[in-house]
């Protein structure tokens, strides 16, 4: 996998991350697209996720929150 990470501000940024994998012949496949709000050590994502496991899928509205130090 490769994500793509474009910051064109210090304070704002998007993501694009996709992932995919095969087990015992069943291919999971990941997509994730997000915005990024920073402020000092505190980062805010907020975005969409696709996940597709075989014939079972799960979509939805993600949101996260980080700190650095």
């Amino acid at each position: 996998t490769m994500p793509l990470s474009i910051h064109p501000w210090r304070s704002l940024g998007a993501e694009f991350r996709p992932a995919w994998s095969s087990l015992g012949g069943a291919w999971m496949k990941d997509y994730e697209l997000a915005m990024l709000l920073s402020f000092h050590q505190l980062s805010l994502r907020v975005g969409y996720r696709w996940l597709r496991a075989g014939a079972a899928s799960l979509d939805g509205p993600v949101a996260g929150l980080s700190v650095r130090y």
